[in-house]
């Protein structure tokens, strides 16, 4: 791809595919009147007319915008106090939304609890055929279609609901640990990857205790031994792994490497402060500062466990903290 600032390398084949600084969007959607618009952020306006409708949506602070259109979209939704979840789906798809939103509520709620509150007031899931588990994005999350359908299994051996349950999980703790909190996931994946599956691990210790906790924590020792326990460096580049080593590092013995730090999770350091809203009621862009303290303290932990237990060296910046 090539733009006013040269020519980009194509993106890799897994790992994320972008990486930007927190902006502020306004989109102004248009599109048939049969299709359904969801998108980053919230509805600021809605007309139609012709036979086609129009929608302006904003969202910020924000690290990207994603946007999701179909006719065939559905939604089920709940609310965590000022949040509302919206979970989108085919028709014949809709008990799979159903445990979305579902898990996407415990999730909220927990996080909102352990972490700092979600600075949005919506939260939309999308079924979508993308070919990896589940994708982040702020303010709404994209899970693979294949965990909607309880008769094609991800994999024989394991529920789809448990895979929903999971993903789900995981992409709403990238609502912290990716956008509130930044890094650059093309350079160093492996600091919201392994962090927010961390995250998803506090999780199911929340929900249903230490067994089922270190239950799902076994599942990064079997991503890890997809490379024989290989000790690859956690702190490349996406583009640096081959193969199974994406997955085997980042979100397993990356993950592994939290686990081994208990203690620095506590509730005094991740203390909730201010929200940021969308927009407000007159439609203009509203967005007070967010917790810089809880991102300095945040950072500064994570810095003092990479450096403790030698993950990195003292001379590796962690994370892109945006000056919001």
């Amino acid at each position: 791809m090539t733009t006013k600032a040269g020519t980009l390398p194509p993106a890799s084949e897994q790992g994320d595919a972008t990486y930007s600084d927190a902006a502020f969007y306004h989109v102004t959607v248009t599109a048939d009147d049969e299709q359904v618009v969801v998108g980053s952020g919230v509805a600021l306006s809605e007309t139609s007319a012709d036979g086609q409708q129009t929608i302006e949506l904003a969202i910020g602070p924000a690290r990207d915008f994603y946007l999701a259109i179909s006719p065939r979209y559905e939604v089920v939704s709940r609310t965590v106090g000022e949040t509302t979840i919206n979970s989108y789906a085919p028709a014949e798809f809709m008990a799979g939304a159903e445990d979305a939103a579902a898990f996407a509520t415990d999730a909220l709620r927990l996080f909102n609890e352990r972490f700092e509150p979600y600075p949005y007031t919506e939260l939309d899931i999308v079924a979508t055929s993308t070919l990896a588990l589940g994708i982040e994005y702020p303010g709404i999350i994209a899970i693979t279609l294949h965990e909607y359908d309880p008769d094609d299994p991800v994999n024989p051996n394991v529920p789809n609901q448990i895979y929903m349950e999971t993903t789900t999980a995981h992409e709403v703790a990238h609502q912290w640990f990716y956008n509130m909190v930044g890094n650059d996931q093309l350079d160093e994946p492996w600091l919201d990857e392994a962090v927010t599956q961390y995250a998803t691990y506090l999780y199911y210790l929340d929900m249903y205790g230490e067994q089922a906790a270190n239950e799902y924590k076994g599942s990064w020792n079997g991503r890890f031994s997809r490379v024989d326990n290989e000790p690859i460096p956690i702190g490349l580049p996406v583009s640096a792994y081959q193969g199974a080593e994406y997955s085997a590092i980042i979100y397993g013995r990356g993950s592994c490497s939290w686990k081994r730090s208990p203690g620095r999770w506590s509730k005094p350091l991740l203390t909730p402060s201010s929200r940021i809203t969308s927009a407000n009621t007159n439609g203009a862009s509203s967005a007070p500062k967010p917790s810089a303290n809880w991102r300095k303290r945040t950072v500064s932990a994570i810095w003092k466990i990479c450096l403790k237990n030698g993950y990195i060296s003292d001379q590796i910046a962690i994370l892109d903290i945006a000056n919001l």
